[in-house]
């Protein structure tokens, strides 16, 4: 599994937990795991791109 995928599972997987957060009305949680979501789909766009972050730059899939 490529570095990508792996980045997109991870995203899929909070957006999931954000929405069941959302639909539970906790807000501040579903908007972490919002940001998170993105997070790690901008990661995969940038890995398919072979551009490296400076932000979490420790975190590895």
């Amino acid at each position: 599994m490529s570095e990508a995928s792996q980045f997109l599972e991870l995203a899929e997987e909070e957006l999931v937990a954000s929405q069941l957060l959302l639909q539970n009305t906790y807000y501040r949680a579903c908007i972490s795991r919002a940001y998170y979501a993105m997070y790690y789909a901008t990661q995969a766009l940038l890995t398919t791109r072979d551009i490296g972050s400076r932000i979490h730059k420790n975190f590895q899939p």
